[in-house]
């Protein structure tokens, strides 16, 4: 049979390359790209190419969030929208080719779910921030029964992360592996002017990791966040807390400290009604008597009423805006750099904090934070309102800085 090729699909001269290396004959393979190098689309063309070239094979496809799977199986759709040779499960999130083959989405947030499955092909997408062990402890057993190749793709986050650990195993000359890595600039389709004004606004550690897709240590925004870690504090003078309201499937954040920085409290919720959040947040609220700052953009203002009439002043509400937001982390960066917050030891509440980054605006040339497109932030902005409502510490109504 003669090998498929994808029609509208150029890929550049490193695309092309993965793609050779992934015909190869290892198994294993790790790629660690730079930022608007194309890797996603590289993966899904890839899948395409596996889907019609073999018949009835399976495959998977794994994001971080379930977000980021559903926008990469809506990207699918939308370039091969009316075809005869492919057919969509919006409800399953499944592709099924006309010679039997598929592709299953999913997301590592719900690893449950792949439990279970057998694939012969297995795509990680951003796999850097991806749990630890959850390929050893998930996604191998996968590939036991009829496996032939995995591929890990993403952007670093550091040498702590599998995603750094798994692309060693080819330079200890692992006959099962290959890594490789390619820097943003290697994408010629780049506009290499804007490229350079990133590189001048940017802090020198996140160019290297995001743009030349280095690993390296303390490559994250928020320094120290193992050594920050203290699951034993105790309410201490003042209580201080920060409410980030969730929106569609994001959560609500509830973060309280204590007078010397101290995580006294973490919890989140969603998919609830909001009567049945506010009542959770408002006897946490009263527990501690923590003078909480809640944001009220979008609906936060609904919430925060609801809360003001169960909790009166110790409440008061802040607008978010990108200037504000900016210092709110920034003051953040600045606690976990110096080690005067702590915070317990809670895998979502890291995970945020160690994917956590910026984005750049080339009309404006600033930066804003957030987290990577299809990751939560929730608890690292509630964290980020409380410290900001505890160092302002102003309780008198809307405030703005």
């Amino acid at each position: 049979m003669k090998a498929v090729s994808i029609i509208g699909y150029t890929p550049h001269s490193g695309q092309s390359l993965l793609h050779s290396k992934i015909a190869g004959d290892k198994f294993y393979y790790t790629f660690n790209i730079g930022r608007q190098w194309g890797k996603t689309m590289m993966m899904i063309n890839q899948m395409l190419m596996w889907g019609f070239n073999h018949k009835g094979v399976d495959i998977a496809f794994i994001s971080p969030t379930l977000k980021q799977s559903r926008r990469v199986f809506r990207e699918i759709i939308k370039y091969n929208n009316g075809s005869t040779l492919l057919s969509f499960n919006k409800s399953e999130l499944s592709i099924t080719f006309i010679n039997g083959s598929s592709i299953n989405f999913f997301s590592s947030e719900q690893g449950d779910n792949i439990r279970g499955y057998h694939f012969h092909y297995v795509v990680r997408d951003e796999s850097a921030y991806q749990p630890n062990n959850f390929f050893n402890e998930v996604v191998g057993a996968t590939l036991l029964a009829k496996g032939v190749k995995s591929v890990d793709i993403s952007t670093p986050n550091g040498r702590n992360s599998d995603h750094f650990k798994r692309y060693n195993q080819y330079l200890h000359n692992d006959d099962l592996y290959y890594s490789y890595t390619a820097p943003s600039s290697s994408n010629p389709f780049l506009n290499k002017v804007i490229l350079d004004d990133i590189r001048k606004q940017v802090p020198d550690h996140v160019w290297r990791q995001e743009y030349l897709a280095e690993f390296i240590d303390g490559g994250v925004l928020f320094k120290n966040i193992n050594e920050s870690i203290n699951s034993k504090a105790k309410p201490k003078g003042r209580s201080y807390g920060g409410l980030d309201i969730g929106r569609a499937d994001d959560y609500t954040v509830l973060t309280i400290v204590n007078s010397d920085n101290e995580m006294i409290h973490c919890e989140r919720w969603r998919h609830m009604e909001w009567k049945s959040i506010v009542s959770k947040v408002a006897t946490v609220i009263r527990r501690y008597g923590a003078h909480t700052t809640v944001e009220v953009n979008n609906q936060g203002d609904v919430v925060y009423e609801m809360l003001h009439d169960i909790c009166g002043s110790l409440v008061t509400p802040l607008y978010t805006s990108v200037s504000n937001k900016n210092i709110m982390i920034e003051n953040l960066i600045t606690l976990f750099e110096q080690k005067e917050i702590t915070i317990f030891d809670i895998d979502w509440l890291k995970m945020e904090l160690e994917s956590f980054t910026f984005v750049y605006n080339p009309r404006t040339r600033r930066v804003s934070y957030s987290a990577p497109q299809g990751l939560h932030d929730d608890s690292v902005m509630s964290l980020a309102i409380c410290m900001l409502g505890k160092k302002e510490s102003k309780f008198k109504g809307i405030y703005a800085v």
